[in-house]
């Protein structure tokens, strides 16, 4: 077919990206392949035992030192604009109530958007500025510190150019996951700190240790109808 006299428009999409870990190739002992600290170098990663996860095995996030925030992203997703995350995360210091995290459209300037489990025991949605952050939304919801969370977070564009974030947390099996999302807010386009950008796991507290047995991200260009896709494990 001729495209002589055509015009041809190229439009640039995130791209079709279906990930999931569950650390089973990572060394106990050792750093998890292909994650990275990322706004401040104050977290040490380390591959551990963890008997009840999925692989009997979870990446820990440990905080260093310091005060500024900080995160780990997985290096083998690239920078999506619409996304959809599934981790499974605990709290590891008994008795105290730290947060539970995950980040979306991270820069590497401390900007995006984040899903938050933390005290007083409530569930939030808050975007970061360059480190300057903004509680788009949070309710009430009493958790156990000492139990294995699932955490979806979606961060979809909209026709209007206004971006969705709607979360779910649930207990149990992945398998379990509610088909009612948790939390939901829209947050206006002028309040972007930017496109598109990494995933990961955030850690609050300056004492904060984090286990992440599972973690999953997905594409779903600015779509909120469920895609059906297959894949196998990435470490």
């Amino acid at each position: 077919m001729s495209t002589i006299g055509k015009a041809i428009t190229l439009v640039e999409l995130d791209v079709d990206l279906f990930r999931s870990t569950q650390f089973e190739l990572g060394v106990v002992g050792e750093e998890p392949a292909n994650w990275m600290s990322l706004w401040a170098s104050n977290v040490a990663l380390e591959v551990v035992e963890l008997a009840d996860s999925p692989s009997g095995k979870a990446m820990q996030l440990t905080r260093t030192g310091g005060d500024a925030l900080s995160m780990a992203t997985w290096t083998l997703v690239p920078n999506l604009t619409d996304v959809s995350i599934v981790a499974r995360l605990r709290d590891n210091i008994s008795g105290t109530v730290n947060s539970l995290s995950v980040v979306a459209r991270a820069d590497d300037a401390s900007s995006g958007y984040r899903l938050q489990l933390g005290p007083p025991y409530t569930l939030s949605i808050i975007r970061s500025d360059l480190g300057v952050e903004t509680t788009l939304v949070s309710e009430d919801y009493y958790w156990d510190p000492q139990v294995d969370y699932w955490m979806r977070f979606d961060v979809i564009t909209q026709d209007t150019g206004d971006v969705l974030l709607r979360a779910k947390v649930w207990t149990g099996e992945i398998e379990d996951e509610p088909d009612d999302f948790t939390i939901s807010v829209t947050d206006a386009a002028s309040d972007l700190p930017h496109a598109s950008g990494s995933v990961g796991v955030f850690l609050f507290y300056e004492a904060g240790i984090v286990q992440c047995s599972y973690f999953r991200a997905r594409s779903v260009f600015g779509s909120t109808v469920e895609t059906l896709r297959f894949c196998k494990p990435s470490i």
